[in-house]
């Protein structure tokens, strides 16, 4: 999954990517920018709403997968 598949996917669910860290764990912001959330919490969060179905989601669970979790 690339940069530009992570900013859509988030703008989708209204945060915004911010970057990954040294640990290759991608992180999210809130739109308000109160929270960052990892893909793990972003995936718990978003759980219910989510397009489980949808080729960024797959992407982004395998890219979880690969990634340190908080």
């Amino acid at each position: 999954m690339n940069t530009h598949d992570l900013i859509a996917f988030a703008e989708k669910y209204e945060m915004e990517y911010i970057d990954s860290t040294s640990y290759g764990n991608h992180l999210f912001r809130s739109r308000n920018r109160m929270r960052t959330l990892s893909i793990a919490n972003f995936i718990q969060e978003h759980e219910q709403t989510v397009e489980w179905s949808s080729p960024n989601f797959v992407m982004l669970i395998q890219l979880w997968g690969t990634s340190a979790t908080e």
